[in-house]
């Protein structure tokens, strides 16, 4: 039912509105997930330049993030395609990355801090303080004593209480 009511003609795509097509495309991901529509026909339309024409370059990234984060639903060689240099989704990218890239210089430079540090990666609970052959190492458990040793033991014991 709604695969059936859902747009696959290109000239009625490319009339909506960017933000509209936007909307289109992450329904259409939706179906394709749920199998309802053929994800060829999909990639076929969402791969034709004309798709992207007179999109900003917000609604762009927008687009572009959702069909990669969807990479999944299309089969290995359209994979490469959406991820290649030469993919018509990576005009957005440029222009997206330039404008975050701005923004961070701007806001680091008012602040005048230098560029953050990674955080020191927590010590894995499975890791070691020391060094299996470091002094500092507790040690090992011994091994318990056979029933020979033990009774040796104990007359040893005895025979001290006794002198």
């Amino acid at each position: 039912e709604e695969a059936a009511e859902f747009e696959m003609k290109l000239e009625n795509i490319i009339q909506k509105r960017p933000d509209k097509r936007l909307k289109w495309l992450q329904k259409g991901m939706i179906l394709v997930g749920r199998k309802t529509i053929k994800a060829n026909a999909f990639f076929d339309l969402i791969m034709d330049k004309v798709f992207i024409s007179d999109v900003p370059a917000e609604i762009g990234s927008r687009m572009k993030a959702s069909v990669l984060a969807n990479l999944h639903l299309f089969s290995s060689k359209q994979q490469k395609a959406l991820q290649s240099e030469s993919c018509h989704f990576n005009t957005f990218a440029s222009a997206t990355s330039a404008k975050d890239r701005s923004k961070r210089e701007a806001r680091d430079g008012d602040r005048g801090e230098a560029p953050r540090k990674k955080k020191a990666r927590r010590k894995d609970s499975r890791e070691s303080d020391f060094d299996s052959m470091d002094s500092r190492a507790p040690p090992k458990p011994k091994a318990p004593k056979r029933r020979e040793d033990r009774l040796e033991d104990r007359y040893e014991r005895r025979d001290e209480r006794h002198d």
